[in-house]
């Protein structure tokens, strides 16, 4: 069941066409991953998606009817990179100032518990981390107890730890029904959350897939990154593999599909040469690399 459609929406401003005839479909209870570089289009999608901004054209549906703003006052829950909330106000008083905004009210008590406020219930806003005002403005998104979600870069700036419980909230709210569009630049959290993703860049909707299918279109799944001394460079030999080797600074960088037999070449290879090794690392290929091979820049450009 389709929850959320965005049909050929566009917005330009004077001659930049700063959105261009985006198109994507969110089903019910996925977590739909919206991806790209900063000035892609990805926020002004979701802003307007949000009715925080006016399209050029377009039409944005939800249960198959196009959204008016009482759909969204009803139906959307939005957070945002940055909240402007009341410092002087507890969280206590920051959540049922939001609750009283709304006829349809969520269980402030199941809201605090889910994001893991607790313990900071008395204590004002002004004087939270920045995890805390992220689960904080998390939790106020839930007022109106939304069937749809918008998380815009959720956890930018937060700390590792403070990352991962923000993730695992965002699964239990997966676990409760709820759709979510997540907007990131971080592709191990798109990888570890999302169903589906979206990849914008300049304004267009590049690809929409599971991350599992996006990969495969990845020339070399694999990469091994070898140091040794003295250079292995002139002592490597793949033949018989679909293989890429290239020089990366002092580094060696063997890119592969058949990273088993590589890697038992490369170090057959190091043994019979006695070359020193001083570290080898294999990584597998993410979705920025899928970007870059697409578009020859980095989704953080």
């Amino acid at each position: 069941m389709v929850m959320l459609s965005v049909k050929n929406i566009s917005k330009a401003y004077a001659s930049k066409q700063v959105v261009d005839h985006v198109s994507f479909d969110i089903k019910k209870g996925e977590i739909f991953g919206f991806l790209g570089p900063n000035g892609a289009g990805k926020s002004t999608t979701i802003e307007i998606i949000a009715g925080l901004k006016k399209k050029t054209g377009g039409v944005v549906t939800i249960n198959g009817k196009e959204m008016t703003d009482k759909d969204r006052y009803n139906y959307l829950g939005v957070q945002l990179q940055q909240a402007e909330l009341y410092g002087n106000l507890t969280v206590k008083e920051t959540l049922n100032l939001f609750l009283s905004f709304h006829n349809r009210k969520a269980f402030i008590d199941e809201h605090i518990h889910l994001t893991k406020l607790e313990a900071f219930l008395n204590q004002k806003v002004k004087s939270l981390s920045g995890g805390q005002k992220q689960r904080l403005s998390l939790s106020l998104s839930l007022a109106n107890d939304p069937e749809i979600l918008i998380l815009d870069e959720p956890t930018v700036g937060l700390d590792p730890q403070s990352r991962r419980l923000l993730w695992d909230i965002i699964l239990s709210l997966k676990q409760k029904g709820k759709t979510i569009l997540l907007t990131t630049h971080f592709m191990d959290e798109a990888q570890r959350l999302c169903d589906r993703v979206a990849i914008m860049n300049e304004g267009k909707l590049l690809f929409v897939d599971t991350v599992d299918h996006l990969l495969n279109q990845i020339d070399k799944r694999f990469s091994i990154v070898i140091e040794t001394t003295p250079d292995i460079y002139p002592f490597l030999n793949v033949e018989h593999l679909s293989a890429i080797i290239v020089r990366d600074d002092e580094k060696v960088v063997i890119k592969t599909d058949e990273i088993d037999e590589a890697f038992q070449k490369v170090m057959k290879q190091i043994e019979e040469n006695e070359l020193e090794l001083k570290s080898i690392v294999i990584k597998e290929a993410n979705l920025e690399d899928l970007f870059i091979q697409l578009t020859g820049k980095e989704l953080r450009e």
